[in-house]
């Protein structure tokens, strides 16, 4: 994860939550976050909030990553607070059914999955091999 905190172990938490016909895809992580001023600012192509000294880059990954959701006539959007981490949120449409076709799983058994989740990708982090 590029923009962490130093001294802070990385953690990414992906979730989605269904509303009316559509899933809210919500990518969570506990980076440096951002002031919200600039939520509009950080999909803007070449437009960065940081120095190339601080954080190496174009300023181009987030604008790709609008143009590809847009390109599906879908949107994207970030909440964040300047040193909590950032949320990215995409919705996607459901065209009237689930767009997993699994059961729920049992609040235990999502816990227990977010938890394996978020301890197998910090030991992926930290050894640094998938």
């Amino acid at each position: 994860m590029k923009y962490r905190r130093p001294g802070v172990p990385p953690l990414i938490h992906v979730s989605a939550e269904q509303r009316d016909a559509e899933w809210v895809i919500s990518v969570r992580d506990n980076g440096i976050g951002f002031d919200p001023v600039y939520a509009k600012q950080i999909f803007t192509p070449f437009k960065r909030l940081h120095s190339q000294e601080e954080y190496a880059g174009t300023g181009v990954g987030l604008a790709i990553c609008k143009r590809i959701v847009e390109g599906h006539g879908g949107r994207i959007w970030a909440d964040s607070q300047a040193g909590q981490g950032t949320t990215f949120h995409s919705p996607c449409r459901s065209k009237g059914k689930h767009l997993l076709n699994t059961p729920r799983p049992s609040p235990w058994d999502y816990k227990h999955q977010k938890f394996l989740a978020s301890a197998e990708l910090h030991d992926i982090l930290r050894s640094g091999k998938p």
